[in-house]
This record gives C-alpha cells, sequence and structure tokens, in this order.
C-alpha cells in the first residue's frame, strides 16, 4: 500500500463538497468557512490536509493552527501555536485501520514539526461507519479523556419531541410562559456587536470565563442556514442568551449563558430558550439538535447540573473521545498554569 500526504494552506475546489459527499454529517468547524472565520478573527493559520492510499483520496482533515490569542487587542499571548482537529478527519466508507491509523500518524507528526505545544483531536462522533478508537489513538501517544453529549432528533414531530421531555421540562415552560419571558432573535449585526456579545461577555465574566468580541465575519457567515442569536427578556431585561449553528443537517446550541438575576429570581429563562432553539433549528431543516458536551463522569456540581439540565430534554445519549497529545515536558504543568502565565507576560 502506497500512501500520500498533501497539504495546502487554501482549500481544494471540492473540499466542502467531498466533506458532505463521504460524511452525511460533515461538521461546521471542518469546513472552509470555518477556517476563514477563525483566520480572520485571531489570525489562525488552516493547513488542509488530504492522505491518499495508492493514488485514492482516503481522507481529510482541517488541521488548524492557533495560537492564545486576545482577540480585544489582536495579539498572540504565547508565541508557540498549539493544533486543533476537531470532529475530523473525514474518512471515506469503512475505511481500513492502517488507514487511520496513517493518518493519525501523518497529523502528529505534521502538529509535532510546527513546534506545536499540543495537539487536541476530537474525532467526529456521527461519522458513518469509521471509527478512530481508544486504541489506535493511545499507540501515537495521545491521553484519551471520554466525553458526552446528547442529539434530540427533529426528524419527527413537536408532539414526539415534547413527549421526550422530562415533566420538569414541560413544568419549567409553562412556568416560564406565566413569568411573562419572551424570546427575541438578533436580526442585525449591530445588534449583534452592542446587545448579544457584551451580555454574553458580561455573563462569563461574572463566571470567570473569557469573553470574545463581536466578530463580523462570523456574522457574515449567518445565511439562512447558518448562525441565528436569541435573547430572553422580561420587563425588557435580558435574562439569557443563546445561539445556534445549523449546517450540513446538524444543529448545535452555542454561546449559552444566563444572568445572575435570573438564576437567583428562579426564572427558567435557559429553559424556553432551548425549546425555541428546538423549534427553530427544526423549521431551518435540521434532522438533530447537538447539545454541545457534558462530562460523562461530572466532578463539580456546575458539572453534574450542566448534565442534568441536558438530559432532561431527551435526547440520544453519545459518547466519544477527546485526544490530546503533548509534544513538551511542561505542558501539563503550562495548561494548569496558562491564565497565571499569561496575565504575566501581559
Amino acid at each position: 500500500m502506497k500512501n500520500l500526504f498533501k497539504v495546502t494552506s487554501t482549500p481544494p475546489i471540492d473540499w466542502d463538497s467531498w466533506n458532505t459527499a463521504h460524511c452525511s454529517t460533515a461538521p461546521f468547524i471542518q469546513s472552509s468557512q470555518w477556517a476563514n472565520i477563525l483566520t480572520e478573527i485571531e489570525k489562525s493559520e488552516p493547513l488542509y490536509v488530504r492522505i491518499y492510499s495508492n493514488g485514492s483520496l482516503i481522507s481529510q482533515s482541517l488541521l488548524m493552527k492557533r495560537f492564545y490569542y486576545d482577540r480585544f487587542t489582536n495579539t498572540k499571548k504565547f508565541f508557540l501555536p498549539y493544533f486543533e482537529c476537531l470532529h475530523g478527519p473525514i474518512f471515506i466508507q469503512n475505511a481500513s485501520d492502517l488507514n487511520i491509523k496513517y493518518t493519525l500518524k501523518s497529523l502528529s507528526d505534521l502538529a509535532q514539526k510546527n513546534l506545536s505545544t499540543h495537539f487536541l483531536l476530537i474525532p467526529n462522533f456521527q461519522q458513518e461507519c469509521t471509527e478512530i478508537n481508544k486504541t489506535s489513538l493511545e499507540q501515537f501517544g495521545f491521553k484519551v479523556k471520554p466525553w458526552a453529549t446528547y442529539l434530540i432528533d427533529l426528524t419527527i414531530d413537536y408532539d414526539s419531541i415534547r413527549a421526550k421531555f422530562s415533566p420538569k421540562v414541560r413544568n419549567k415552560l409553562n412556568k416560564a410562559l406565566r413569568s411573562g419571558i419572551s424570546i427575541k432573535k438578533v436580526e442585525s449585526y449591530s445588534e449583534f456587536e452592542t446587545v448579544y456579545c457584551p451580555e454574553l461577555n458580561k455573563i462569563k465574566t461574572l463566571a470567570g470565563l473569557y469573553g470574545d468580541p463581536a466578530s463580523r465575519s462570523q456574522w457574515t457567515e449567518n445565511t439562512s442556514n447558518g448562525y441565528h442569536y436569541y435573547l430572553a427578556y422580561k420587563d425588557e431585561q435580558i435574562l439569557g442568551c443563546i445561539g445556534l449553528l445549523v449546517f450540513n443537517g446538524t444543529a448545535t446550541e452555542i454561546g449559552s449563558a444566563i444572568s445572575p438575576e435570573a438564576l437567583e429570581r428562579k426564572y427558567p429563562a435557559q429553559d424556553l430558550l432551548h425549546w425555541h432553539i428546538i423549534t427553530e433549528a427544526k423549521k431551518l431543516g435540521a434532522k438533530s439538535l447537538d447539545l454541545a458536551g457534558v462530562n460523562p463522569y461530572p466532578e463539580t456540581p456546575k458539572e453534574h447540573g450542566i448534565q442534568s439540565f441536558k438530559k432532561k430534554w431527551g435526547g440520544q445519549y453519545i459518547t466519544y473521545n477527546i485526544a490530546t497529545k503533548n509534544f513538551i515536558p511542561a505542558k501539563d504543568f503550562l495548561a494548569k498554569h496558562t491564565k497565571r502565565l499569561i496575565a504575566l507576560m501581559s
């Protein structure tokens, strides 16, 4: 078997069509659109990797060369890059074990040659007939962490979707409506920039997380089946927000947050927001809604709460792997103390 490894910095003309032809659920974060967004908002460098076996294309991977980056100041916070391949590679149907292993080795070698601190690889858990298993990942030095998500089936009618909800969900939705909570879609970039993003960032900051400024490139990728953003209001006060990405038949929850006041007063704003994106995703033609991941073995009260919240919507529980390969001995230390190191270098 003769293998060939090709890398380009611009996408082959058939990149996106090849993905969808070989995987009916080819994800947005393996697309050229996602590469364009990351390139603009944080100067990431896309590498379009194709693997051939005996002259036939057997897999392709969008590999992103990224940096710890401050999007507010447009500056790199650390000089060495890290690499990501998220929900990839995309393989031909029934790719052989040798094909999979050669692809993993090629991607790992490429990341190491580019002086990457580490390589994060999350295989596509919806790839039909092809599985990158834990044994294969560990063989090439990856540390594997189990992860999971819930997929809500949108191919059935609304009554059947609601029938899978826990009684708690139905009670929360009724309470939200009685409380006078309403949902508004973000209709313009101006509203996205001045209302949605600042509100999301404010809530993230209160939770000790990083926020990001509004990105015009991300907004301009918003087609009728692209990005959508929603805000929950009561008496003109924002209680929470959520985003929805619809691509290639799969909808994904993004940018979800709830205000401290909503938590304090026990307003079920996120319940109403989630029901809204379920109905919107179905209207937009999505076949499933991915609730964006949970820790299958929650370790903190917050993780237990996230798992409980997502489980109650009655979605199919799917497990998969998150694989990380460190290329420098101090990587674990750096990962643990990244925030402190970045602050000291600022």
